[in-house]
């Protein structure tokens, strides 16, 4: 077990290491040097030794989630102060890498024209205007992370408010308890209500998505079916006075279980082959440069963009029908005063996608990893979980059997009692594909940046939560030997280890999908690659 530990930190090291080297040879890389840029590291480092010493305490591991509050909300505010900073230090004009991709083009344009017609100066006009535009998309991008990370944590603080949790303080009022009272006429509407937010927001990023082809309508109404079906669910479930109903409820949730499964495989399968991908004149423009290039090198780096294009932009659609299907599946398993807390927790994934945009220039890639484990385990104790056995939702378990089964209702259980780590897990998957500025050019040592891609889209969202999981594990192993004649050791302690030793197989498992999405997205794109771009692959 230490041994383990030990290797996935030095790989961890290694591959943050990598990826630190690489973006220093990106040309619209931010100067660190302006920047202290240290204070989230700091938090996030010293953060993971807070909490590995506050499972040595009785009363904190009751309390644990107070813990990943403070953390959080914490590592929320250094990202403000961060990019405060960093948009401080420098004047607006001077970030041409978050311009729009128009706005780059016109300044390309005004370029070349005032190369060729000799002219000492360009048109100041158009240049001002270009200016005045790019600045514009700037302060538009500041104003949309703070927004985003203020989002975050005021949505942290209601998930905490729902339920109050732990041991010492589970007496005093919630959101949750409130609701119950109020009677189930509220929760359904709520439910209801979460149900159509969910869908609204697939319906916006289908729509979203250029060009649309029929397999883009083909999930999106599969999607939309799914939510249709939960909701007829939700109405027949809440009428307690038709029994017969209940073979029909049993039928439906079967029904979604399947679809939601077969959405998610057939975008895994089949998107790849049919994702629309940049021609190869485009790409040939886009490499010819004024220096001279040997044939190999310059068929290399259009291949390199060939393949990076395309994984990108997969990444980001079976990530993002991953969060969908999943988010589907909880509203249909979890208990109704948790249709809410769901969708809050969809709401902070976005958000957090949003702020990682647009800070990927200035922004260490395994903060982010380390933001969206954060923002599960935070997540995890807001849907009402606890260290404690007695929290397991035990009746979402059922939903869908005749009759039971340990395998399928055990199953059913780990889904619905880890649901915030695979959210963000997966949620990690569709950060990770966001590029290192839009316009990313690396020196010829560096050979592209295709290699940094596959390190930050892979590698680092697959070590770095199963090395964070290790820390904790090791930690905890060592604090409950030294406890094993404490008198809270069977109640505390053991069913502490109990979650820490799940958590460990969850994150293992959604691991597995990551790597496995990447690494079939890659050959996919490598073998259409080839057929696509033949005469690049003779030349080499």
């Amino acid at each position: 077990m230490f041994g383990s530990l030990v290797l996935l930190l030095g790989i961890s090291f290694r591959v943050c290491q990598a990826l630190s080297e690489m973006s220093e040879c990106l040309s619209l890389k931010i100067e660190e040097r302006n920047h202290t840029g240290n204070l989230e590291k700091i938090i996030a480092i010293f953060g993971i030794c807070i909490h590995v010493l506050s499972l040595g305490a009785s009363s904190l591991v009751e309390e644990e989630q107070y813990t990943w509050h403070f953390l959080l909300s914490t590592l929320c505010i250094t990202l403000i102060h961060r990019t405060c900073q960093v948009w401080n230090s420098q004047p607006e004009e001077k970030f041409e890498f978050f311009w729009s991709q128009d706005q780059l083009k016109l300044r390309e344009n005004l370029n070349f024209q005032s190369h060729s017609s000799n002219m000492e100066s360009p048109d100041t006009t158009s240049r001002l205007n270009c200016e005045r535009a790019g600045s514009s998309h700037a302060q538009q991008l500041r104003t949309c992370q703070l927004l985003a990370v203020i989002l975050v944590l005021i949505a942290g603080r209601l998930l905490r408010s729902w339920h109050q949790g732990g041991v010492n303080w589970v007496y005093l009022p919630d959101i949750a308890k409130w609701l119950d009272y109020s009677g189930p006429h509220v929760t359904k509407y709520l439910q209801i209500a979460s149900v159509l937010s969910v869908m609204l927001i697939g319906i916006s990023f289908f729509l979203a998505v250029k060009p649309r082809k029929f397999f883009h309508f083909f999930i999106a109404t599969n999607i939309l079916m799914c939510g249709i079906s939960i909701l007829l669910f939700i109405l027949w479930h809440q009428d307690q006075n038709m029994p017969s109903l209940d073979y029909w409820q049993t039928l439906m949730a079967r029904l979604v279980y399947i679809s939601l499964g077969l959405t998610a495989l057939t975008t895994l399968l089949v998107f790849p082959w049919t994702i629309s991908l940049p021609s190869s004149s485009s790409l040939v423009s886009k490499s010819q440069k004024p220096e001279i290039f040997v044939v190999s090198q310059f068929c290399s780096g259009i291949t390199k963009n060939y393949i990076e294009a395309g994984t990108r932009n997969c990444i980001s659609f079976v990530g993002m029908v991953y969060i969908l299907c999943w988010c589907l599946l909880q509203l249909l398993l979890q208990q109704p005063v948790n249709a809410c807390p769901n969708f809050i927790l969809l709401l902070q994934l976005i958000s957090m996608a949003n702020y990682f945009y647009n800070a990927s220039l200035h922004q260490k890639e395994w903060i982010m990893v380390i933001t969206m484990y954060w923002l599960g385990m935070s997540g995890h104790f807001g849907l009402g979980n606890s260290n404690s056995l007695a929290t397991v939702d035990v009746a979402g378990a059922y939903i869908g059997l005749s009759k039971h089964s340990t395998v399928l209702s055990g199953i059913l259980l780990f889904i619905i009692t880890y649901a915030s780590p695979f959210l963000f897990l997966f949620g990690s998957l569709l950060c990770s594909s966001f590029a290192k500025g839009r316009n990313n050019t690396c020196t010829d040592k560096e050979d592209g940046n295709s290699g940094y891609f596959v390190l930050k889209s892979i590698a680092l969202p697959c070590i770095l939560p199963l090395a964070l999981n290790s820390v904790v594990l090791v930690g905890f192993t060592g604090i409950l030997f030294l406890m094993r004649n404490h008198l809270f050791v069977w109640s505390v302690f053991s069913p502490k280890y109990l979650y820490v030793c799940a958590t460990t197989i969850c994150i293992y498992i959604a691991t597995f999908f990551i790597a496995v999405t990447g690494l079939y997205v890659n050959l996919v794109m490598f073998v259409r690659s080839k057929s696509s771009l033949p005469w690049i692959h003779m030349k080499t």
